[in-house]
């Protein structure tokens, strides 16, 4: 694997100080002394304790709206079809080490924040890892992508909604994942593993990055991640939180374990050194 430039390795290291600000700021929005946004969802989410689910469908559509503009955030995704339910989801990016074995650097994990308000004034909210993408591969967005790649549907906000949206299909686990988008083609796998509380999750696990042109003579990849990306854009312009049926149609491919993050987690299973 070619070593990212020296562009590239600034980037990626100054990446932990730039999502950690701006995760602060968007949580601000959403519930004031926060500065992460699971904090910030729980905390909104006792601030509507007692009221009446009106006055809690309100409250959605204002933190909605704030969080809309205050652009700290890949994607906001929200519904509010009655008077009296709300659904909003954020997704968010925060600079930590790879979620399966102690790496050496700080990548970048997509997260989904999400709150739901039922029609009699139940509040649901929770946490998700939807995609996680190697330092390797954030060094190598910088140096072919010419967008901000973290930007409101940008590169590592359209990772995040490629993670959501596949891993409901079961037949996709833990084989190859592209999504092809702004001329970049970002390949890795759809990994399955188990949160901290022990139920299963699927993430895209992000291992680098391909100039489109490049990755066409990769025609299966290529074409597939097509396919993902034209999924992701639909999910964004939809007027539905349903995540079910987007992977239907999209083919299944096979990864090749010979990546390092592969490798790593096989060494960590048998026991063996890690990095």
């Amino acid at each position: 694997m070619a070593a990212i430039s020296t562009d590239g390795r600034i980037f990626a290291a100054q990446l932990a100080r730039e999502l950690t600000a701006r995760q602060a700021s968007g949580a601000a929005l959403l519930c004031s002394g926060t500065k992460t946004y699971a904090d910030a969802i729980s905390g909104f989410a006792a601030s509507m304790r007692g009221q009446s689910p009106i006055t809690k469908a309100s409250m959605c559509q204002s933190a909605i709206k704030q969080l809309r503009d205050g652009n700290s955030n890949l994607f906001v995704n929200a519904f509010m079809r009655r008077s009296r339910s709300a659904y909003f989801e954020i997704l968010a990016a925060q600079a930590e080490k790879h979620p399966l074995y102690d790496s050496r650097y700080e990548g970048v994990t997509v997260y989904q924040h999400v709150l739901r308000l039922r029609r009699n004034g139940h509040v649901m909210y929770g946490t998700s890892r939807l995609a996680h993408i190697t330092w390797h591969a954030v060094g190598r967005m910088r140096e072919r992508s010419k967008i901000d790649i973290f930007e409101a549907g940008g590169v590592a906000g359209m990772c995040g909604i490629a993670g959501l949206l596949m891993r409901e299909s079961t037949k996709h686990h833990n084989t190859g994942i592209n999504l092809t988008f702004e001329g970049l083609m970002v390949t890795g796998v759809l990994r399955v593993a188990k949160d901290e509380e022990g139920y299963p999750y699927g993430f895209f696990d992000v291992l680098t990055v391909f100039d489109a042109d490049d990755a066409a003579a990769k025609q299966a990849q290529y074409k597939q991640g097509c396919w993902i990306a034209n999924a992701a854009m639909k999910y964004m312009q939809s007027d539905d939180a349903d995540t079910a049926g987007y992977a239907d149609d999209i083919a299944v491919l096979p990864f090749h374990e010979t990546d390092f993050v592969s490798r790593e987690l096989r060494l960590a299973v048998a026991g063996g050194p890690s990095c």
